[in-house]
């Protein structure tokens, strides 16, 4: 639905709406969601810009994928890091992350 609606595709294309749907689903663990919802607070669409929130849900999203490919094994941090390009900002204190 989040998709849908952020596209308009069958609906009327609706940022606010999608980002109520992607929050749904971040919240339930879904990494796609995540990332999408945290590159709607980072750049402001359909949500006020929140870059905090953003390093949030990106870190959430990195994580999660992680997770998925380290087959249930602890989530290593220093994977998780290394799969998401030009987003290193996440992992800064500054903005909620370990800065390891």
């Amino acid at each position: 639905m989040g998709v849908s609606t952020q596209q308009g595709w069958g609906v009327p294309c609706c940022l606010p709406l999608s980002c109520f749907f992607f929050s749904i689903s971040s919240r339930l663990g879904d990494a796609d969601a995540q990332e999408q919802l945290g590159y709607a607070y980072k750049n402001g669409a359909g949500v006020r810009r929140d870059k905090w929130k953003a390093a949030l849900w990106l870190r959430e999203s990195a994580m999660a994928g992680a997770e998925a490919v380290g087959d249930g094994k602890p989530v290593n941090v220093a994977l998780a890091r290394s799969r998401v390009l030009g987003d290193s900002w996440i992992w800064k204190q500054k903005w909620g992350g370990p800065d390891l």
